[in-house]
Parts: C-alpha cells; structure tokens; sequence
C-alpha cells in the first residue's frame, strides 16, 4: 500500500482574484487561504493583496470577518468570501 502512496500535488491554496466594492471604491486583488486549510468548507483566514497595498489578513474572529488594516473592506470581502464557498 505504501508504494501507491502519492503526496498531495496541491495544498489549495491557490490565489483566487476577487474584486468588491466599499466605500465608493473598486478593491481588485487576490485571497490565498492561509494556515491550516480544510479538507472541505471555507478557510477561516486569508492574505488578502491588492496592488499598491501592503499584504494585509482576513480572518474570523469571535463569529464575525475581521480586518485590522481597513474595518470598511471587511464586510463586503467577507460577503464576497461566503459566495465564493456556497
């Protein structure tokens, strides 16, 4: 059984490019699940990019998406976030 035994190739944690909107503004970047990432369901934390910004984290904390850097980007990259994983 060992010698049919391959590593995983992928570790999911692809960048997936995202794109929201927030405070009258156009945030595009990319998201890649960071820490342990489930078997299934939705990583509960992510690096979030955007061009021109410094790489800044997403995660859960207490039941609820937040992002120290920038409070107004949280909620509709958290939306973003759940549709993404329906």
């Amino acid at each position: 059984m060992a010698d049919n035994y391959r590593k995983p190739t992928s570790n999911n944690t692809e960048a997936i490019p995202f794109s929201v909107e927030a405070g009258g503004q156009t945030f595009t970047g990319t998201l890649t699940p960071s820490g342990k990432v489930p078997a299934f369901g939705m990583p509960n934390a992510f690096i979030v990019r955007i061009p021109g910004n410094p790489a800044m984290n997403i995660s859960i904390y207490m039941g609820k998406w937040v992002m120290p850097a920038r409070e107004g980007l949280a909620q509709p990259l958290s939306d973003w976030i759940k549709n993404h994983y329906k």
